[in-house]
């Protein structure tokens, strides 16, 4: 292993250890937030799972955990397409919250600090492990829609949620309140972003990528 395998490793780690914390403090301020209306910890918990920005945070834990303890299974390929979509997902949650979310809730504390950790530090962070020590190479522009999987499947999961239980987790996917349509409207304008963002991990992959020498 090198010194540079090594340094990431520990990142990955560290990146692994704060979304995590964030993510528990956060559930703390879910179930405390939800217990003043009435409702106990499992429905608030099962609520948290409603939100783009928990998901997200939480796959990448366990992605970076896997990166740190070497503990990627074998029959997977590797992290490199996983974790380039993973980082535009990221990338998604830090823009949404920052220009449309981010004045719905005044959180303090160490709440506040949880919130930063998964709306900000989380994006950058995650963004600039990928871009000093992930393996780039091999990542093309065909990947861009199967990275779409993740965001589509979430949309679709949001609206089945939203039509048993009454419940949206963002006010742009309230169909019940905007109505479906513009609520296609708003995820398509929001796919755009997703999209833009992982055409702009490729091109950088691209750019940064070893290339052979020529022959």
């Amino acid at each position: 292993m090198t010194g540079r395998e090594r340094t990431g490793r520990i990142v990955a780690g560290l990146i692994a250890a704060l979304g995590a914390a964030s993510l528990y403090i956060q559930a703390l301020a879910i179930v405390e937030i939800g217990a003043g209306r009435g409702l106990g910890p499992i429905v608030s918990l099962w609520s948290m799972l409603g939100y783009f920005t928990i998901l997200t945070n939480m796959a990448i834990v366990v992605v970076m955990a896997a990166i740190a303890l070497e503990r990627w299974p074998r029959w997977w390929p590797g992290p490199r397409g996983l974790l380039a979509s993973l980082t535009a997902c990221i990338l998604l949650v830090g823009a949404v919250y920052h220009l449309l979310l981010r004045n719905l809730w005044n959180p303090v504390g160490l709440y506040w600090w949880a919130d930063q950790g998964l709306h900000t530090a989380m994006p950058l962070l995650t963004f600039a492990f990928w871009l000093v020590f992930a393996p780039k190479a091999g990542l093309r522009y065909a990947h861009v829609p199967r990275w779409l999987l993740f965001p589509v499947a979430y949309a679709v999961y949001v609206q089945a949620r939203g039509a048993l239980e009454g419940w949206y987790p963002y006010p742009f996917s309230d169909a019940k309140a905007l109505g479906l349509g513009k609520v296609i409207l708003n995820s398509a304008g929001i796919g755009v972003f997703f999209v833009l963002a992982s055409l702009a991990i490729v091109a950088l992959a691209k750019g940064l990528a070893p290339r052979s020498p020529p022959s």
